[in-house]
C-alpha cells in the first residue's frame, strides 16, 4: 500500500511539474476544473 502510495504521489508531482513547464499541453477539462475552482 505504501509503494503504490509513494507511486501516485511521484506521478502526481511529475504531472503538476510538467503543467508549469509546458502549459498547452494541459487538457482542456483540466483547464475548466482549475477555473471553476477560482471561481468557487
Amino acid at each position: 500500500m505504501r509503494l503504490t502510495a509513494m507511486s501516485y504521489n511521484l506521478m502526481r508531482v511529475f504531472e503538476e511539474i510538467s503543467k508549469t513547464q509546458q502549459p498547452e499541453l494541459i487538457h482542456p477539462s483540466d483547464k475548466k476544473y482549475s477555473e471553476a475552482l477560482e471561481i468557487r
